[in-house]
């Protein structure tokens, strides 16, 4: 078959389906399909056979309480233990919240140098620190870049000044020689 022949049979069969539904002998608005008990005898077997299982039924005029399984609203109270599930059932007061813990002053960095030796020169102490690969050379009172600073050299330790917090640190360089 054709593929004109297929489409036209297709539409010859949506005609006739809407035809159908247009043109319905009994309206859907009007019948009510209930259950009916599917309990034969086996007399009645015969005529009804296995697929007599609904029925169709006028409605009747006003509907009755025994048929319409939905009643109608009405307020409903409820008993005061029973309004809230999570209300407390004492009177004791409420524990108080414990405050949160104050958050830490923040803290210079540990210090990125390593020591590696020191020098007595003419009674001023230089030292020698490792930083990323390098050596650097430092006296008291000098800059170590742009974020320490080394106030005071006096074996055993060294102080050292985080800049951005003004903190002091100290790196042990060994005792005095």
């Amino acid at each position: 078959m054709k593929a004109a022949g297929r489409k036209t049979l297709l539409l010859l069969a949506l005609v006739g389906v809407a035809a159908l539904f247009v043109f319905d002998p009994v309206p859907l608005g009007n019948v009510v399909v209930q259950s009916i008990n599917t309990r034969v005898s086996s007399s009645d077997k015969a005529i009804a056979g296995k697929s007599a299982a609904l029925a169709v039924v006028e409605p009747p005029k006003e509907p009755t309480a025994a048929m319409d399984p939905i009643q109608p609203i009405r307020s409903r109270v409820l008993k005061s233990h029973l309004s809230n599930g999570f209300a407390r059932k004492d009177w004791t007061p409420l524990p108080t919240p414990m405050p949160a813990p104050p958050t830490p002053a923040p803290q210079a960095p540990p210090l990125p140098f390593a020591f590696l030796g020191k020098q007595l020169v003419d009674g001023a102490w230089t030292v020698f620190l490792a930083y990323q690969g390098e050596t650097i050379v430092v006296k008291e009172g000098q800059p170590l870049g742009a974020t320490y600073h080394v106030p005071q050299i006096n074996p055993p330790s060294m102080a050292v000044i985080y800049l951005p917090l003004n903190q002091t640190q100290y790196l042990p360089i060994g005792q005095p020689e």
